[in-house]
């Protein structure tokens, strides 16, 4: 599901405090942290925001965001590239005097993250080329196969309010599940120390499985434009083994 509407952290939090009757703001820190816990335990690909960015490569390293999640596409010269499935560093390649093909733009959009792709090449040496041209993630970095350069890139990251708060999406079971989460853990360590009975927390507990599931769930479930989609891809004719180089403009048309 895509979802239309997002609403700030700080909303949930309030409730704990309203719920629970607390009064010290010293928790509010740890309340923070355990709602990233929550979504992380959730973990939803649509809770996320895709954003677009350029990577300034040199001496074959750059830096990746700092708000990453992780990556869905990279892209030299508009055309997709791959990770290295080796252990090693990607296999350099020279890139001072490349053949620069014809293109025939298009834009496309990818969540709300919109990049010119390519239609195409026109000649199959600079294909070749960039088929053996892979990167490696490791320790914030990306690492590739050219020394200098710029990649492109659509990434996941945590959607944020103006004041850096995380949103979440506005629908009842992200929110009764991160609230529950945070009852939880708030009320582990009391019960670790003989303080509330095993009833209360187990019951904080128990409903954040449940609203869990249910959030996940929420997320996980196609709308109508999504299953017109996956019903297109299923019912074509004609395998679709190219789509990558296309950045699958072209997955959901069963005349293509």
């Amino acid at each position: 599901m895509i979802y239309s509407k997002y609403v700030s952290i700080k909303n949930v939090i309030a409730k704990v405090y309203r719920d629970l009757d607390l009064k010290e703001e010293a928790s509010f820190i740890d309340f923070l942290e355990w709602s990233a816990e929550a979504l992380e335990k959730i973990g939803t690909f649509n809770q996320l925001e895709s954003k677009p960015a350029e990577i300034q490569i040199n001496n074959y390293v750059g830096d990746l965001p700092s708000d990453i999640v992780y990556l869905t596409l990279v892209t030299y010269n508009n055309y997709p590239i791959l990770p290295t499935e080796n252990v090693i560093d990607p296999i350099k390649i020279d890139n001072t005097q490349p053949s620069v093909p014809q293109y025939a733009f298009y834009q496309k959009k990818i969540e709300n993250a919109t990049f010119v792709a390519s239609s195409g090449f026109s000649g199959d040496n600079n294909q070749i080329k960039y088929d053996s041209l892979t990167y490696k993630i490791s320790n914030g970095c990306i690492k590739t196969g050219i020394q200098t350069g710029c990649l492109k890139i659509v990434y996941e990251a945590m959607p944020t309010d103006s004041e850096g708060y995380p949103l979440i999406p506005d629908y009842a079971e992200f929110k009764e599940a991160i609230y529950w989460y945070i009852n939880m853990k708030y009320s582990y360590a009391f019960w670790r120390r003989g303080e509330i009975r095993d009833g209360i927390y187990q019951d904080a507990e128990q409903k954040w499985h449940w609203y869990c599931q249910q959030a996940a769930n929420k997320g996980m479930m196609p709308d109508l434009g999504q299953l017109e989609n996956i019903k297109r891809s299923y019912l074509s004719l004609r395998p679709k083994t190219e789509q990558f180089k296309n950045f699958y403009s072209n997955l959901n048309r069963t005349n293509y």
